[in-house]
C-alpha cells in the first residue's frame, strides 16, 4: 500500500509489475485504520461512511463491506498467528546498506532494529549489511521497546497487541506473569535484562512503580518490588536499574531500598557514571560541571571552552520520559560526551557536547523513549531519529544516516554474533 496525503487516497502497488491494483479514496491515516490480511491476500479497513469494514481483494482490487452491524468501529486489528503458534520460521533476507558518508573508522556496534510494519533485521555498522525477517506487526502511538536476552529479542509493545520473542526468524508469544499485562508506559530497565519498571497508574506523572520479570517464566516467580514517590516528576532511568525523579527541585535517584540525591540544581544529562548538572547561586550565577555518580566530585568543570560555554548557556534540563529520548544514555559510560537538549536560533536543538575536544555540534533530535548506544571506546554513538539510524561520530564531529532500512520504530544493542550463531 502505498499513502497519497496530497490526494488522500491509498494505492494497492503490485511491485513485480508496478500497475495499481485499486484506488481507496477518504483514507486517516496508514497505521490504525488498514491491515493486511494474514496470509496477505488483502487489506482490512475502516468503512469511511463511519459504520462496518472493508476488505480490498489484492488480486481483484474489489471492496466488500460488512460488519455493518456492528456498529461505528475507530480502530481494528489482525490477529498475528505466528504470535500464537508454535515458532513459526520466516524467511531471512539479507542485503547491503549505505551510510550517507563515509564513517572515519570501526563503529564496532552491531544492533537489531524494529519496523514500521512488522520486520525485525540484524544490522553490523561495520560491514553495513541487513539480515532482515518478518514479525508481527506492533502498533500504538508510542514506541515499542526492544530488549536482547543472548540470542533472543523481546519486544514490549507499544500498546494493544500482544508482545513477542523473536530469535532469528522464530517468533513466540511473550510471556508474562500470571494476570499480568504488558508493562505500559513510562515504563524503564531495571537492571536484569528481563525486568522492567512497569508503571502502577500511568496517569500519575511521578514515580509510582512496581518490577515485573518478562519473558523468562524459567526461574521461581519473585516477589515485584514496588516504589512510590509522593509529588515527584518523573524523568527517566539512569542505567544501572533506578528511577531518576524530581521532587521539590532536587533530582534524585530511587528504587525501592532507597533514594540517592544526584543534585539540588538542573540536570542536562546523564550517564551510567556521570551527571551534567548547573547550580546556581543566590546572585544567579550558574555553573555547569560533570560530576561522577560514585564519589558525587567534580569530574570537569569550567571555565569551559567557548564553545561549550555557549551550549550550556542555552541547555536546557531533562524533561519528561514523554518528550526525551532514554535518560541513561545522554552521557557516554567515559564521561567524554554528553548529548544536550539546548536552543538554537530560538528553536530547541540538540547537541553533543566533547569535553575532550571543548566542541559542540547539532544532532538530529533523538526519538523519545529510544536508547542512546555507545560503543566499547565511546568514540561514537548509534541512535534512531526520525524513523532513521544516525550514528554519531566524536572524531569528525558528524552524523551519518544508514540508508536502506525503511522506517525504524525501536532499537537496541546486540551481540556481534546473534546473526550467526541463530
Amino acid at each position: 500500500l502505498a499513502y497519497d496525503y496530497d490526494g488522500q487516497e491509498r494505492r494497492m502497488i503490485d511491485l513485480v509489475d508496478g500497475t495499481i491494483v485499486t484506488r481507496i479514496g477518504l483514507f486517516y491515516g496508514p497505521d490504525r485504520n488498514t491491515q493486511w490480511a494474514a496470509d496477505s491476500s488483502g487489506v482490512f479497513d475502516l468503512d469511511p461512511n463511519g459504520t462496518g469494514l472493508n476488505f480490498i481483494d489484492r488480486l481483484s482490487g474489489e471492496s466488500v463491506a460488512f460488519g455493518t452491524e456492528l456498529g461505528q468501529i475507530i480502530s481494528l486489528g489482525v490477529r498475528a498467528p505466528e504470535a500464537e503458534l508454535d515458532p513459526l520460521a520466516t524467511v531471512v533476507t539479507t542485503r547491503t546498506l549505505v551510510y550517507s558518508d563515509l564513517p572515519s573508522g570501526p563503529i564496532g556496534l552491531d544492533v537489531a532494529v524494529l519496523g514500521q510494519l512488522g520486520a525485525m533485521a540484524h544490522v553490523d555498522l561495520d560491514t553495513g549489511t541487513s539480515s532482515t525477517w518478518s514479525v508481527p506487526f506492533t502498533g500504538g502511538s508510542n514506541t515499542p521497546d526492544l530488549v536482547a536476552i543472548g540470542e533472543e529479542i523481546l519486544v514490549i509493545p507499544a500498546g494493544g497487541n500482544d508482545g513477542y520473542v523473536s530469535t532469528f526468524g522464530e517468533t513466540r508469544l511473550l510471556e508474562l506473569p500470571d494476570g499480568a499485562e504488558s508493562p505500559g508506559f513510562p515504563r524503564f530497565p531495571a537492571g536484569p535484562p528481563n525486568m522492567v519498571w512497569s508503571p502502577l497508574d500511568t496517569r500519575s506523572g511521578g514515580v509510582d512503580h512496581e518490577i515485573m520479570r518478562i519473558g523468562d517464566t524459567s526461574d521461581p516467580p519473585q516477589a515485584s518490588s514496588e516504589v512510590t514517590v509522593d509529588n515527584s516528576e518523573l524523568l527517566g532511568e539512569d542505567g544501572t536499574g533506578r528511577l531518576v525523579a524530581q521532587v521539590s527541585g532536587d533530582v534524585f535517584v530511587v528504587d525501592a531500598v532507597g533514594s540517592t540525591r544526584l543534585t539540588d540544581g538542573d540536570l542536562l544529562a546523564l550517564g551510567p557514571n556521570h551527571a551534567l548538572v548547573r547550580n546556581c547561586d543566590d546572585e544567579l550565577r550558574c555553573t555547569v560541571e560533570l560530576r561522577g555518580r560514585a564519589s558525587g566530585a567534580s569530574f570537569i568543570s569550567g571555565p569551559w571552552p567557548p564553545e561549550l560555554t555557549d551550549a550550556f548557556d542555552h541547555a536546557e534540563s531533562v524533561r519528561e520520559p514523554g518528550r526525551s529520548p532514554r535518560l541513561s544514555g545522554t552521557i557516554s559510560p567515559d564521561g567524554g560526551a554528553a548529548f544536550v537538549r539546548g536552543t538554537s536560533t530560538g528553536d530547541s536543538a540538540w547537541l553533543l557536547v566533547d569535553f575532550d575536544s571543548g566542541a559542540a555540534f547539532e544532532l538530529p533530535a533523538p526519538t523519545t523513549g529510544q536508547p542512546i548506544l555507545w560503543n566499547d571506546d565511546n568514540s561514537a554513538a548509534v541512535y534512531l531519529s526520525d524513523g532513521g539510524v544516525r550514528v554519531v561520530e566524536r572524531s569528525g564531529q558528524k552524523v551519518l544516516t544508514l540508508e536502506g532500512l525503511g522506517e525504524v520504530r525501536a532499537i537496541t544493542a546486540i551481540d556481534p554474533g546473534f546473526a550467526a550463531d541463530s
